[in-house]
């Protein structure tokens, strides 16, 4: 298994095997391997950085989603849906509205 983590500012996946130990700095969780001193990622950028090539897109500022997943949206609530019965969703920015228009949804 892999996991994600940055290395001198940039993501990349390491192997569990590979790591020595697990530990906490500064309110940071932290791993070493016999080369490196890996970061874990924390941040909602983190996550659309290391998924955005597989689908996924940064609506606004506080949700990554995976956009064929989407099931409708509502422009005037600024809400996506996801399943049939919309039961999960998630907020979008103004300015990804433009996106969503363009956007074919099943």
């Amino acid at each position: 298994m892999k996991i994600p983590a940055k290395l001198d500012g940039k993501l990349e996946f390491v192997s569990l095997k590979d790591i020595l130990c697990f530990t906490i700095f500064q309110k940071k969780i932290m791993f070493y391997t016999d080369d490196h001193v890996y970061h874990s990622i924390s941040s909602i950028n983190d996550y659309y950085e290391l998924t955005r090539e597989h689908g996924f897109e940064m609506l606004d500022r506080n949700n990554v989603v995976q956009v064929d997943k989407i099931t409708s949206y509502d422009p005037y609530q600024k809400i996506v849906f996801f399943g049939e019965n919309g039961s999960r969703y998630c907020t979008v920015s103004g300015k990804s509205l433009e996106f969503l228009k363009n956007l074919k949804i099943k």
